[in-house]
């Protein structure tokens, strides 16, 4: 249904490059290097909600039911294609033909999201606020990690 290549941020907040792959039912990730699937799918009916910002940054939050951990995307990695919609578009309308429901799309600029959680453990919820970037070497968009919030800048 779906596939490209993103910026995903692990749960230290360092951006780790890779492929995601949507099917009818699951979304993997794929490391670049050697295409291996990545622990394994996380179905999208344990999708909770879309979270994007109202700025012009391309990252995309996809809010997940326990045990999975939630994703924090950024589709900017290709000079700045346009990609996040499409992605978005596919998840809702795959969402919606397996529950009949419709999948929840927010627009923040702030966003609450717990990206370390495991079976085992609950990990832990952090912030993003989005704002401008005041460097002007910035280009596209930038996953910052800091304390209270992380930040994510755009230009």
């Amino acid at each position: 249904m779906f596939a490209d290549y993103s910026s995903k941020v692990n749960k230290v907040g360092k951006s780790q490059k890779r492929g995601l792959v949507v099917t009818e039912k699951n979304i993997y990730k794929h490391d670049p290097k050697n295409y291996k699937v990545r622990k394994f799918g996380t179905p999208i009916v344990e999708i909770t909600k879309i979270s994007c910002s109202h700025q012009k940054d391309t990252f995309v939050i996809l809010h997940c039911k326990e045990p999975y951990r939630d994703f924090i995307l950024d589709f900017g990695i290709d000079g700045g294609l346009e990609k996040y919609s499409e992605f978005v578009t596919v998840l809702v309308q795959e969402y919606r033909k397996l529950t009949n429901t419709d999948l929840p799309v927010d627009f923040e600029d702030r966003i609450t999201y717990n990206n370390s959680r495991t079976a085992e453990k609950p990990g832990k919820e952090e912030t993003v606020v989005f704002q401008a970037a005041t460097d002007a070497k910035t280009k596209g968009s930038v996953f910052k990690t800091g304390k209270p919030s992380n930040i994510i800048q755009f230009a």
